[in-house]
């Protein structure tokens, strides 16, 4: 009983919300462009070759308000967590989800990475990268 109540708190702390930006590692979503693409790139990528490794992505709201994104893949499956608590405007939820894919579609001008094949049936479009 002990050891379950333990293995619960412990995977509630991995879980849990994050709460700042690292504005060095973090892909960076706002209006102006995306900073830091070379992280969500590497991420890609080491997917491709089945590593584990993980990526936030911080969208910012026209407000300013953040909104987390955590893409973590676990040489399976791709563990998917969407905090929008900072968003003032927003329903302050967090958002977990368990996915197999990740699509990249070709559009006009730009790229579209998505996380596809969920369990609870959603599409998450995670970032739009334009051609340069």
């Amino acid at each position: 009983m002990v050891v379950c109540i333990c293995l619960l708190v412990f995977s509630l702390i991995g879980c849990s919300k994050p709460s700042t930006v690292d504005e060095k590692s973090d892909v960076i979503v706002k209006m102006e462009g995306i900073e830091n693409i070379d992280t969500f790139k590497k991420f890609i990528a080491n997917m491709k070759k089945g590593k584990e490794n993980e990526v936030q992505i911080v969208h910012y709201t026209k407000e300013g308000d953040p909104i987390f994104e955590t893409v973590k893949y676990n040489g399976k499956e791709i563990e998917y967590v969407k905090d929008n608590s900072q968003d003032k405007l927003g329903d302050k939820e967090i958002e977990f989800d368990t996915c197999r894919d990740m699509s990249e579609e070709k559009r006009e001008d730009r790229t579209v990475y998505a996380l596809t094949k969920c369990e609870k049936g959603n599409t998450y479009e995670l970032i739009t990268v334009p051609e340069l």
